[in-house]
C-alpha cells in the first residue's frame, strides 16, 4: 500500500499565485528542497532539522570538507522518514562561484518510484530546477 503524503500547498522557491495544492511524489520533492534550503534552527516544531546549502558557498572549506557535501546532503535527507534511499552527486560551476546538485531519491514505500531532483545553487539562489522521474 503506497505512503499517503498527504496535501499541502504547492511550493518549490515561489507559492503558487493561485493557491495550487500538490500531493504524492512532487510534494515529496518539495519537502527535499525545503529540507536542504531551510537552516537547522529556522523551523519552530523541528529545530534540529535542515540544512542551507548556500552555506557551503561562503565558507572556507578545505577540500576534504568540500568532498563531503553531498554525503551531509544525503544525510540530512534521509531524516525524512518517507525516504529509503538518497544519493547526491555535486557538480562544481566554472566559475567557482556555486554547484549543482543531482539528488536520486528513492521513497521508502515504492522502491520503483525513484525520482531525481536537480538544484542549481549560488550565493544569490537555490533553484529547483527539475525533477524526473528515475535515476540520474
Amino acid at each position: 500500500m503506497a505512503l499517503d503524503y498527504g496535501t499541502d500547498l504547492d511550493w518549490d522557491t515561489d507559492m503558487s499565485p493561485i493557491g495550487a495544492m500538490t500531493s504524492s511524489i512532487r510534494l515529496l520533492s518539495q519537502a527535499v528542497f525545503h529540507r536542504i534550503t531551510t537552516r537547522r534552527g529556522m523551523l519552530i516544531d523541528a529545530p534540529d532539522e535542515g540544512v542551507d546549502v548556500r552555506d557551503f558557498l561562503s565558507e572556507g572549506l578545505t577540500e576534504t570538507q568540500k568532498a563531503a557535501i553531498p554525503a551531509l546532503i544525503s544525510q540530512e535527507i534521509l531524516r525524512d522518514e518517507r525516504i529509503k534511499e538518497c544519493q547526491t552527486t555535486l557538480t562544481p560551476f566554472a566559475s567557482g562561484f556555486g554547484f549543482d546538485l543531482a539528488i536520486v531519491v528513492t521513497p521508502i514505500d515504492d522502491p520503483t518510484a525513484v525520482f531525481t531532483l536537480t538544484v542549481s545553487v549560488s550565493q544569490a539562489a537555490a533553484l529547483l530546477t527539475s525533477v524526473t522521474p528515475g535515476g540520474a
